[in-house]
This record gives structure tokens, C-alpha cells and sequence, in this order.
């Protein structure tokens, strides 16, 4: 288990790229349920540039199941974040923002999904601003723990 933050930086090629994770991993957690938050970001250490998270999804059913109950509170708590993804075989951040294959060699980013930078998504600039390309592999892995 990793109790803490986690930072993590990837090499592919000329570009060296990562993410940071505000949400503990812990074993055990459940395949394909998204976790994280709003403080998740991307980042280039090539271009010197943040990619803050900006997107975020309702729990249509769950609102439309509480108002046909009569309920007519907050919803804060029915609004999930898309931030990280972990699969069988597979580490997504965001919505196809950064997807790490676990063998490292299929690998692919299109960001604008859940982070952004307000990219230009017809010029395809999204799939090639962290790797260079919208598929790849990764040479090289760090991750770190944020000690808090």
C-alpha cells in the first residue's frame, strides 16, 4: 500500500513526462472504478508545463434515483472524479489523458479528456504534446512517494 501522494515521471524518448497522484493506492482497490481528485495533475518536464485535471462526471442515476425519492439536497458527494484508473493490465490518468500499458510498450495520451491545457484537439496537438506521438513506449519509470 501507498499511504501517501505519489509522484510519477516518465522517459520516452527525447520527452520526460508524469503525473502526480493525491490519493493513496491501496491493495486490493477495485479494477476499472475511477479514484483521485481534483488536486490529480500531468505534467512535461520537457516543456515545463502543468496539466491541471479539469474534468469531473455526476452520477446521473443516483441524482435522478434521490429526486424520484423526494430528496432535494446538496449532490456534491454524487459527483466522482476521473482522475486515475488502475486495470489489469493498465494505469490510466484521466480519460485516455496518459495510459501506462503494463508491459510499457503500448502506451497512449490525448489529453483534453480530463486534464487540460485548452490544447488545439483539431491540430492533434493533444496526442503529441507529452510523448511526441499519441502512441508509445516508455524506456524508463520513477515513482516516488510524497512524504507529507
Amino acid at each position: 500500500d501507498i499511504d501517501c501522494p505519489t509522484v510519477f515521471i516518465f522517459k520516452s524518448g527525447d520527452y520526460t513526462f508524469g503525473a502526480y497522484a493525491t490519493t493513496p493506492w491501496k491493495t486490493g482497490m477495485e479494477s476499472n472504478d475511477y479514484f483521485g481528485g481534483p488536486k490529480c495533475f500531468l505534467f512535461s518536464l520537457t516543456l515545463d508545463l502543468k496539466i491541471p485535471f479539469v474534468g469531473k462526471s455526476i452520477d446521473v442515476e443516483s441524482i435522478e434515483a434521490a429526486q424520484r425519492a423526494g430528496y432535494d439536497g446538496p449532490i456534491h458527494h454524487l459527483v466522482h472524479h476521473e482522475a486515475l484508473l488502475i486495470g489489469q493490465d493498465f494505469i490510466a490518468f484521466g480519460k485516455d489523458d496518459l495510459v501506462i500499458g503494463g508491459d510499457f510498450k503500448d502506451c497512449t495520451s490525448s489529453l483534453e479528456m480530463s486534464y487540460g491545457v485548452g490544447l488545439n484537439t483539431k491540430k492533434g496537438e493533444e496526442k503529441t504534446l507529452l510523448a511526441g506521438s499519441s502512441k508509445f513506449t516508455i524506456d524508463a519509470m520513477e515513482v516516488f512517494e510524497v512524504m507529507m
